[in-house]
């Protein structure tokens, strides 16, 4: 596939304009708000401005060199005049304001102003003695002055006073550790969990696209019949690049409405001629910074799309009226997410529990997940007990389901979460643990609402010594862990708990929803039934100190003190929220009053698509598939089934075929 592509860079902003408008054949597509850059994929180390909207490198990013998965106590070090340790950070830029520094002793921590820790950061002491303000359960903080820092390697030795704890499983271990007061330095035991938080644009970040259907741009009117491509494009920035800051330009262009590398070109850099005859469109933005205090701001970006020819239409395509497409936006999440499929493990669960019974195609998906929770919740009673063991079991249904019963584990609310989050998914439910402040719940989607909704089977003090199980509503919606968090921050009394039906009175805990839901995180995997790791040891059991989930904060630039000690932070609703389950539909002539369907979808683990011709039932088709039409009004609907059985939400078509 040849391309061309022309690059135009403009730091100086001209007058915007807004929609899609021809230019001399030549068709245009614009992000300017911040609406339209939250469309697009971003790493952690870029940001969407609101105010004056555009794409920056965010105001803090967090340096570590670990993932803290291991238990706590595997590598615990009391430190005192003799014993000391050393961790360096890699600093690549000058001009950092200021830093945190965090230090998880796994609440194992004694100090205070009359027994401080001593830092030593690049040879300049300071005195910790505990931290100020807000932060997370077993973490300390202690800012740090930028002047203390150096552009390169930055040396802290940690003495004096308090424990520091080591992750005894990272693949990598820089820490040293003295046992004769800083003489003499030899390897540790593990990767010390000592994190630093930079306030300051981070060297580099990247911002990517949602796919562009150029075809929709350059003939937005057209909904069947063949559809144009793009000849060529223009990409143009209005963009503020400070000295010491860049921009870079990249894109890449394709035949079908997601990345395949067998039918898109790879990434390339602007500036180069050629040809292109291509339907759909990419661009990413490398935003770099050698100077902390810096950042490029990019307003604008607009693809000027060249377009081919209008194919040619047969005539009695013009005998159409379209009075329903459901074309969803299609809208990725900037983090992979790794989905449990139906392996052994999984269809063991399923089986060995009978877990088909719990759910029914005659009740709703509200009915069907609340009777999984309902069912978990009454597996073991007393979670907190240890059991005779006295072991904290990890994310696996299996070991729990046997163990927990007995009295032979732990089962805490992340265990009853897990249970439900593995149950739902062997029955074809997408469900996720969700992570909040003291408190571990699950999330499922729930396909006839089309929407995400919490669900929370692990309270202690429910019925005849169960837990308890509540979902949570709002004027009968059901509701999401980002819609409580806001609700919270809101200060709304308007939340209800939910029981099974079975159950008389709410949770009396419910009243603690606001408090819960003040931070919340998700792995980015639900898949720990077939691969255990990489995972948190003992997820819970001490506080979360993995960094490996992603957590939602309103104000990446300034995080709040809780959850500032983690790498992923992100604002962008659809990093957690993703479009899943859709399917829409593409439309050709194939013949006289017959459409050529072609399929797509966004269903983990897709299976099989389905379509419903004027409601005369589902029937399993490939794709693309035919549909013959007939005078009068045709009505066409499909849905994607995944492997579990499960079948996502439908989109509808509805056409008129007027009478010649």
């Amino acid at each position: 596939m040849k391309i061309l592509v022309l690059l135009i860079l403009a730091t100086v902003p001209s007058q915007l304009y807004s929609g899609s408008r021809a230019m001399g054949g030549e068709t245009i597509w614009r992000a300017e708000t911040a609406a339209d850059f939250n469309l697009c994929t971003r790493d952690r180390f870029t940001i969407v401005q609101e105010q004056q909207p555009g794409i920056r490198l965010c105001r803090s990013w967090l340096l570590a060199t670990e993932k803290a998965a291991a238990r706590p106590g595997r590598c615990r070090l009391t430190l005192d005049g003799e014993t000391h340790v050393k961790k360096e950070f890699y600093m690549p830029q000058s001009g950092v304001g200021k830093a945190d520094i965090y230090i998880y002793d796994g609440g194992h921590g004694r100090i205070s102003p009359e027994s401080p820790m001593l830092i030593e950061v690049n040879g300049h002491a300071i005195a910790h003695t505990g931290s100020s303000g807000e932060t997370a359960r077993a973490w300390s903080r202690r800012p740090i002055s930028g002047d203390l820092f150096v552009e390169g390697t930055n040396t802290f030795i940690f003495s004096g006073n308090g424990v520091i704890i080591g992750d005894v499983d990272s693949p990598v271990v820089s820490s040293e550790v003295s046992y004769d007061g800083g003489e003499n330095w030899h390897p540790g035991e593990g990767e010390f969990v000592i994190r630093l938080r930079v306030h300051g644009y981070p060297p580099e970040g990247t911002v990517t696209s949602k796919v562009i259907d150029a075809a929709r741009v350059i003939a937005p009117e057209r909904d069947i019949g063949p559809m144009p491509t793009a000849t060529g494009a223009e990409i143009e920035l209005k963009a503020e690049k400070p000295e010491g800051t860049s921009v870079r330009v990249m894109w890449r262009c394709g035949d079908t409405p997601r990345f395949d590398p067998e039918h898109w070109t790879t990434w390339c850099v602007g500036k180069e001629a050629g040809e292109m005859d291509a339907r759909y469109f990419q661009w990413r933005l490398e935003l770099a910074s050698n100077d902390a205090s810096q950042s490029p701001l990019v307003h604008s970006v607009e693809v000027n799309f060249a377009k081919s020819s209008m194919p040619d239409s047969p005539d009695w395509l013009d005998r159409l009226e379209v009075r329903r497409h459901d074309r969803p936006e299609v809208i990725k999440s900037s983090y992979p997410f790794t989905y449990e499929t139906d392996a052994p493990r999984v269809q063991y669960l399923r089986d060995k529990y009978e877990l088909a019974g719990l759910v029914s195609p005659e009740r709703s998906d509200v009915e069907n997940t609340t009777e999984i929770r309902h069912w978990v919740s009454r597996q073991w009673t007393d979670g907190w007990n240890r059991g005779y063991y006295e072991y904290c079991p990890p994310w696996d249904a299996h070991i729990l389901l046997e163990m927990a019963p007995e009295n032979l584990s732990l089962g805490m609310c992340t265990h009853y979460a897990t249970v439900f989050t593995q149950a739902s998914s062997a029955l074809g439910y997408l469900s996720r643990n969700v992570i909040v402040e003291a408190h571990c719940v699950s999330e499922v989607f729930l396909n006839d609402l089309e929407t995400w909704a919490v669900q929370d089977g692990g309270l202690s003090g429910g019925p005849d010594g169960f837990a308890a199980g509540l979902r949570f509503e709002k004027d009968g919606e059901p509701l999401s862990a980002l819609r409580l968090h806001r609700l919270g921050a809101e200060g709304s009394d308007a939340v209800e708990g939910i029981p099974h039906p079975e159950v008389e009175e709410p949770h009396p805990g419910h009243a603690d929803w606001d408090g819960w839901y003040s931070r919340f995180a998700i792995p980015l995997r639900n898949d720990h039934l077939s691969n255990p790791e990489p995972a948190e040891e003992e997820h819970g059991m001490a506080h979360y100190r993995y960094d490996g989930y992603l957590w939602w904060c309103g104000t990446p630039d300034d995080p709040p003190g809780n959850i500032a000690m983690y790498s992923n932070l992100s604002n962008r609703k659809a990093d957690f929220y993703p479009a899943v389950n859709l399917t829409w539909m593409d439309f050709k002539p194939a013949g006289e009053n017959k459409l050529e369907v072609t399929l797509h979808n966004t269903a983990p683990n897709f299976h099989a698509y389905e379509v419903n011709i004027e409601d005369g039932g589902w029937r399993e088709v490939s794709s693309p598939t035919h549909w013959p039409l007939n005078a009068g009004e045709n009505a066409i609907k499909a849905r994607a089934v995944n492997e579990f059985g499960r079948a996502g939400p439908a989109s509808r078509t509805v056409i008129i075929l007027k009478e010649h």
